[in-house]
């Protein structure tokens, strides 16, 4: 499971989980991680990197931690997004043709991360998916401008090599285009490509598709 949802402020949410081999460093027979983003950096972070066990992240901080259930976990890392939010806001490679984004409030989407989790836990084996969620159409809206769009169409019609050579076609100023770019990619519609100093962005895929239950 991979998914990511982004809220109406522009923060992301992004949340893994799988299988693998139970051993001395991964005891629990999965690995998971758990981050939320803001600007473009993560604030929070639970994760089982191997090596390092179950331990959180807060900011630059790393501290350890005891992973108690599935459901605590999200429960704890939700609880401190409320509280990063109310500060600061104050307010894997797929290929595909099609992208899917829905919309969904932070409840469910937690929820569903938990009952995937619990079934990895029971050893059921679990579709691989991967989505992209906003909690509201405002939030939807607000990501996807006229002008992110036109830089969504140009990646995938023209292929720049480089940030530089995509702010020259789309004649914008090129940290404008960074910024831009780099926030696409934060909420999971653009992978970027590091070849020295030089990062290029890539769009696989032809349509977006929104999907909104009623």
């Amino acid at each position: 499971m991979h998914e990511k949802i982004t809220d109406v402020f522009g923060n992301t949410v992004e949340m893994k989980i799988w299988n693998v081999p139970k051993s001395k460093h991964m005891p629990h027979g999965y690995k998971y991680s758990l981050v939320y983003i803001v600007d473009g950096e993560r604030v929070i972070g639970y994760d089982n990197a191997e090596g390092k066990g179950d331990h959180r992240h807060m900011g630059e901080r790393e501290y350890k931690d005891k992973l108690k259930s599935l459901r605590r976990l999200v429960r704890d890392f939700q609880s401190e997004i409320f509280r990063k939010m109310s500060r600061v806001t104050g307010r894997g490679t797929m290929r595909v043709k099609r992208v899917r984004i829905g919309i969904k409030d932070m409840n469910s989407f937690m929820d569903d991360f938990v009952r995937t989790a619990q079934a990895i836990k029971r050893g059921e084996k679990v579709k691989k998916s991967r989505g992209i969620y906003f909690t509201s159409l405002e939030a939807f809206r607000k990501v996807l401008t006229v002008q992110r769009m036109s830089l969504l169409r140009l990646i995938r019609e023209e292929k720049p090599a480089s940030l530089h050579q995509l702010a020259r076609l789309s004649r914008r100023n090129i940290k404008n285009v960074s910024d831009d770019v780099k926030y696409l990619s934060q909420v999971g519609l653009i992978e970027l490509n590091e070849s020295g100093k030089k990062i290029s962005a890539l769009v696989n895929y032809d349509k977006i598709l929104l999907e909104i239950a009623v």
